[in-house]
């Protein structure tokens, strides 16, 4: 019988011989009606010590770890899924705050002036800008690279670096009339370029040193999407013109 108290199985005698209580006779399939069992996993594990374990038994025990495993994988792919929504919300986000692009587009100017790259100096330019150099001097991207990375040994830049950046709203048309100086001058002729799709122009304040001498800003502007540095565009017309008459000099 069991022990109307604590339920503990009695094999002989009345009284419990785990904790004393008298009891009287009770069927061998039946338990005491007062007994109570808070963890059912307990209450399993004590049956199985006892040999009196059923199917129906096991297989609550097991239903309920079961339901356990899976209330876990949906909390781990809640979370997942809720990881990858907060960085492409943040990716949004950043993406909308108007002084990263321009401010990047610089830096990456400078970056590239640093390394004396001409591939990178036009990776900071629009491609119709390129193809418009390309065209006015009657040369190769690769011999317009050149050009550009001669031109930054001439000026002697041994570093380049920017410190203390800040950027500051420009009317488009300051940004527009810098470009349009290389064609009432000659160095080039913008047709595949069009100026008047220059949608927006930021002025990036900042300290940066180009060989022994220091500049203080630079304009970005955003064409077709994308923002690109007018120093870029500065520099890459400089080279070519530089080189020509270098040429013909020599």
């Amino acid at each position: 019988m069991y022990c109307k108290k604590c339920g503990y199985l009695i094999t002989t005698g009345r009284f419990c011989p785990k904790c004393g209580t008298e009891n009287v006779l009770i069927a061998p399939n039946q338990k005491p009606k007062n007994v109570q069992y808070t963890n059912e996993v307990s209450s399993f594990q004590e049956s199985q010590t006892q040999g009196t374990s059923t199917p129906e038994d096991v297989s609550s025990i097991s239903t309920k770890r079961n339901c356990s495993k899976k209330k876990s994988k949906k909390a781990t792919i809640s979370a997942v899924v809720l990881m990858v929504i907060v960085g492409a919300v943040t990716r949004v986000l950043i993406q909308d705050i108007p002084d990263i692009a321009p401010k990047e587009a610089v830096k990456l100017c400078i970056e590239a002036f640093d390394e004396q790259n001409g591939s990178k100096v036009l990776d900071c330019l629009p491609e119709d800008i390129v193809k418009d150099i390309e065209n006015m001097y009657s040369i190769s991207e690769g011999e317009l690279e050149e050009d550009i990375e001669l031109y930054l040994t001439y000026l002697e830049i041994e570093s380049a670096s920017m410190q203390n950046i800040d950027v500051s709203n420009c009317k488009v048309d300051t940004v527009i009339n810098e470009l349009e100086a290389y064609e009432d001058d000659a160095y080039v002729v913008w047709s595949e370029f069009d100026l008047n799709d220059i949608s927006k122009a930021k002025l990036v304040s900042a300290d940066y040193i180009i060989g022994n001498e220091t500049y203080d800003f630079d304009y970005a502007y955003k064409y077709d999407g994308n923002w690109y540095s007018e120093g870029a565009a500065t520099l890459a017309v400089c080279s070519a013109y530089y080189t020509e008459n270098e040429t013909e000099k020599g």
